[in-house]
């Protein structure tokens, strides 16, 4: 099949392209990036598949093209429909016969090819060129790794039961193989008698190195303890002389201090004091607003202070009861609704009739109330208990099972039959085997032995009868000899097998007789036995729950009685339910809560009125007696005229208590002043400062000489603080940390020598207690003698293994299937001679690349260019086996050659031509680098241009003359 002409009306961004003048051959279509070249291969598929698109990107799709096909040109289109969003095909034969449909475009013009197919081998991008996955699970795996030789399978077979066999005995870095686990031992003694050995010398070398380490230890020990003191000297020293430099200071500024006896210890606290007592007695003179003209004079409410006092304090007090009055009567009302209410609702709860509600009636102690709770949860479990007995038995038993039913036996007996059961399982299993094995024991030797046999008769004779006839007469003498020592072996195994299963059968017919079987029970004997007892267990299980059922409910209808006579001892209502009992404790006592309310709220509101009546008689009566005008006695103005007699009264006192305390403050500066010889209270402030500076002075010539002292208490250091001295400032710190450090390192120096002479005395008792040269000696031989013996098993498997991988690469290398004959041809030719063939491993089906030089590579480990042109290769070999022996299909190719070189893309052009060239082939080829254009025309191809639309538009075809490049721009 080749694509005459294409045109894509509408798909994605490609709009309106007409592809005319197709052909056989390589064709190359040029593009910059996003001309549409990989929509275009998209769109492809789309018209032969329906495939590569669920929906297409924007809007309707149409695509249809002239094909030549068998008979003549066809031609197909594929549109999206309302009903088929994916796309609807049309396909037209040469003689104007019209088909619809995905089937009528796969059976008629595609020859049934699949979309996996198609998509693997004959559509593929620079993604999907190396997707070895997507190729080793396709349809067309089978014509690429076929072997096409008879008895592949057993030859395989072969070499596995040899690999086994030698990885049995050695394995590299393998742990449980004989050979690998005789070394391992081997080793382990070896490192053994070395150590033991080491140990004696060491042990020698230890005992005369300690003498000469201990007396390091001490020398370092004594360096150490001299350097650390010197070190606490220099510090010692730098820390002193701050403080002589204090100590000096000090006695300099008290020279220049003047003598004299100093002032009173708080004369300035006690001047600024009274300074301040004076001037806000004034300031609160100036700030006094003057009394109300309807107030009463202050010299009457003076005679009555404390009265006035008091009413003033009770005046808010007063205020806040006469705005909560009005509250507390709405209260009362409510409280009085609410009384009848829980009246209401408690009877009710209780089972009582409605009557007067003068008062709560009694009700039970708390005690009493306990004991009732006490029974309602009694009764209220044991009914959910018997409920929920009730309801798991009729899970397992609608009804109550009848006597004699088959839940009537012991639980013990069950038992002891499901373990026969078990035991019966295992002994019929055994008793198949063994007869089994009795049956074929007398056919030959094992498998494995006779394939082994017969694989090195054939590798012997075929590699070695030209070059070796003895050695391949004793390969064959070998092999008969295993065949006959397995058979032997099997034979005498077949005789025991037949005796055992005598007896087990004998024992399996005693276990299926007493289950109720045949002598002979099969698999389905075994899962009714299995079933019948399975039954009987669930029977069982029914009638003990229907048991506990019965017993639950009997203690339901007990705890009930006892609650209804609790009850009716508490004097309550026997109806009463138990779940209820809650309820009417509660409802009870919200009656009794809510008239105790009621009368709280009644006798707060006459105790309101009482107390506001009161307060307004003590007012009016307290202002008629200090002078002021009348009025009447109304509780709403009393709190106001209670403050405002406060107010008067203060302003008064305030006035008084002002003058007075100016005064008091004057005479007492002056008596301050006088006891410090002071002129007036200036010259009490100079005293007192210079008094001040004084003892501040002293204060700090004591404290740096208690320090001095300090320091200087120990040993003496005065040749240090002298040198010290001498250096500048900022050298001082420097030179007593580099004393610390060089203590310090000494420290560490006899602390490492302690640490090493412990280690040494460590390791002289642990060399003394293990050392044991001789016993190694003994071990370190039976190990080398298991290794031998080990070893020589394994050369024999090792021959016998090199032989098989002679035979193999020889059937590799003559045996591969067509495709890769084929595909080795193309890679040669994309490789530039570089590589030779493509070949496939027999035992793991890994594909390898070959080189010139004889070299085999796996895939895994080749370039990513060799990579690409291996798998490329690959899929021409398989596009053109596909032709010859199905159908030729048009072949399009999405930028593969990306990874190439210069020199292999050149090679893969000629390679491509000569494709397409061959058998009427159609290679598309979509690229978007400009120097392929150039190879491609040097090949004999034919280029198309796809030049980008602007913005808004869709790609087009640029001009260019079939088999030329692009036009310049």
């Amino acid at each position: 099949m080749i694509l005459r002409r294409l045109v894509v009306e509408a798909f994605g961004a490609v709009r309106d392209l007409d592809l005319d003048g197709l052909g056989g051959g390589l064709t190359l279509l040029y593009g910059p990036n996003e001309a549409g070249k990989s929509t275009l291969m998209r769109a492809v598929r789309w018209l032969l598949f329906g495939e590569d698109l669920a929906e297409p990107e924007r809007g309707a799709a149409s695509v249809s093209a002239e094909v030549e096909g068998p008979g003549g040109v066809w031609r197909l289109a594929r549109r999206t429909t309302a009903r088929a969003r994916r796309g609807r095909a049309y396909l037209t034969s040469p003689d104007l016969a019209a088909y619809e449909g995905d089937e009528a475009v796969r059976g008629r013009l595609l020859a049934g090819t699949t979309w996996s197919v198609f998509r693997q081998v004959f559509a593929v991008g620079a993604r999907e060129l190396e997707d070895a996955a997507g190729l080793e699970a396709s349809e067309v795996a089978g014509a690429l790794y076929s072997a096409g030789a008879v008895g592949a399978a057993d030859l395989r077979r072969v070499e596995r039961e040899l690999e086994e066999e030698a990885a049995t005995l050695w394995r590299p870095r393998a742990a449980r193989t004989r050979v690998n686990a005789a070394l391992r031992r081997l080793e382990e003694e070896r490192a053994l008698l070395a150590a033991a050995r080491r140990r004696e010398g060491e042990l020698t070398a230890a005992l005369r190195e300690r003498p000469h380490l201990e007396e390091q230890w001490t020398q370092a020990r004594a360096r150490a303890e001299r350097l650390a003191a010197e070190a606490a000297r220099w510090r010692r020293a730098l820390a002193a002389l701050p403080y002589r430099e204090a100590v000096r200071a000090a006695e300099a500024e008290l020279a220049a201090l003047p003598v004299g006896p100093p002032p009173p210890e708080d004369a300035l606290d006690r001047l600024a004091h009274l300074e301040a007592q004076a001037a806000g007695a004034r300031q609160r003179l100036g700030r006094l607003p003057p009394p109300p003209p309807d107030a009463p004079p202050p010299d009457g409410l003076r005679a009555r202070a404390a009265e006035v006092r008091a009413l003033a304090e009770e005046a808010p007090t007063r205020e806040a009861e006469a705005s909560a009055l009005a509250g507390r009567r709405q209260a009362w009302q409510r409280a009085r609704e609410e009384v009848l209410a829980a009246a209401r609702l408690a009877r009710a709860a209780l089972g009582e009739e409605e009557g007067a509600e003068t008062a709560p009636p009694p009700l039970p102690t708390p005690e009493e109330w306990a004991r009732l709770a006490s029974a309602a949860e009694m009764a209220l479990t044991a009914e959910r208990e018997a409920q929920a007995a009730e309801a798991a038995a009729r899970e397992r038993a609608p009804a109550p099972p009848a006597a004699g039913a088959d839940g009537d036996g012991d639980e013990a007996d069950l038992a002891e039959r499901e373990a026969v059961l078990a035991g019966l399982r295992q002994d019929v299993a055994r008793l198949a085997a063994l007869e089994g094995a009795a049956s074929t024991a007398g056919v030959g030797a094992p498998a494995f032995v006779a394939l082994a046999g017969a694989a090195l008769a054939a590798a012997g004779a075929w590699t070695l009868a030209r070059t070796a006839p003895a050695l391949a007469a004793a390969l064959a003498l070998l092999a008969l000899v295993l065949a006959w020592v397995g058979g032997r072996g099997a034979a005498g195994r077949g005789r025991a097998a037949g005796r055992e299963g005598e007896a087990l059968a004998r024992a399996v017919a005693r276990a299926s007789t007493r289950l109720g079987g045949p002598e002979r029970p099969g698999a389905a004997d075994l899962e009714a036995m299995a079933a019948a007892l399975a039954r009987r267990r669930e029977a069982l299980a029914a009638k003990r729950a229907w048991e506990r059922a019965r017993a639950r409910r009997r203690e339901a209808e007990t705890a009930l009685d006892a609650w209804r006579e609790a009850a009716r001892t508490a004097g309550l209502p026997p109806s009463l339910a138990p779940a209820s009992l809650e309820a009417a404790r509660a409802r009870g006592e919200a009656w009794r809560a809510a008239w105790a309310a009621a009368e709280r709220e009644r006798a707060e509101v006459e105790s309101l009125e009482g107390r506001l009546r009161a307060y307004a008689e003590r007012v009016a009566r307290l202002w008629a007696e200090a002078g002021g005008e009348a009025a009447d006695g109304g509780t709403e103005d009393a709190p106001a005229r209670a403050r405002l007699a406060l107010a008067v009264l203060e302003r008064a006192e305030a006035v008084a208590e002002a003058q007075s305390e100016a005064a008091e403050a004057e005479r007492a500066i002056a008596a301050l002043c006088a006891a410090a010889a002071a002129e007036d209270a200036e010259d009490l402030r100079r005293r007192a400062a210079a008094f001040e500076r004084r003892r501040l002075a002293q204060e700090r010539r004591d404290a740096a000489a208690h320090a001095l002292a300090t320091l200087e208490a120990g040993e003496g250091f005065e040749e240090e603080a002298r040198a010290l001295a001498a250096l500048p400032e900022g050298e001082r710190e420097g030179e007593v940390a580099r004393r610390e450090a060089e203590a310090q390192a000494a420290r560490n120096e006899a602390d490492a020598l302690a640490d090493r002479l412990r280690r040494l005395d460590a390791d002289v008792e642990r060399l003394g207690r293990d050392s044991d040269v001789s016993v190694g000696l003994d071990r370190v031989a039976r190990a080398e003698a298991e290794v031998a013996e080990g070893a020589a098993a394994w050369a024999q498997a090792a021959l016998a293994r090199w032989l098989w991988e002679r035979a193999k690469a020889r059937y590799e290398e003559e045996r591969q299937p067509r495709t890769l004959a084929l595909a080795s041809d193309l890679f040669r030719h994309l490789t530039a001679g570089r590589h030779e063939r493509v070949v496939r491993s027999l035992g793991s089906g890994a594909l390898a690349a070959v080189d010139r030089c004889g070299v085999r590579r796996e895939v895994g480990i080749l370039s990513q260019g060799t990579r690409s042109q291996l798998y490329l290769a690959l899929r021409l070999a398989l596009a053109a086996d596909y032709g010859e022996r199905v159908t030729p299909l048009p072949v399009l190719l999405d930028d593969v050659l990306m990874a190439f070189d210069d020199r292999r893309r050149a090679a893969a052009m000629r390679a491509l031509a000569a494709f397409g060239r061959e058998g009427g082939r159609q290679v598309l080829l979509f690229t978007c680098h400009l120097a392929a254009v150039q190879e491609a025309a040097a090949a004999g191809a034919q280029v198309r241009t796809l030049a980008a639309g602007e913005e808004g538009e869709g790609p087009h075809l640029a001009a260019s003359a079939p088999g030329g490049g692009p036009e310049p721009a």
